[in-house]
């Protein structure tokens, strides 16, 4: 249904992930702060942001 042009993990990623977590934690909000403890002990090993840049095909 679909072609993909490109699917990758985002170059630091994990730590976009987790700067987001600290600011919801400093609002009270959520993901919290277990999300952010668990991406500071994976430390980008497996955890992260990926993007895939797709076109549907005709």
């Amino acid at each position: 249904m679909v072609t993909v042009e490109v699917a990758d993990q985002l170059p630091h990623g994990w730590q976009d992930w987790l700067q987001w977590n600290d600011v919801c934690d400093e609002d009270g909000g959520t993901p919290g702060r277990e999300e952010a403890q668990m991406l500071r002990a994976d430390g980008g090993r497996t955890l992260g942001l990926t993007r895939v840049i797709a076109h549907r095909n005709n």
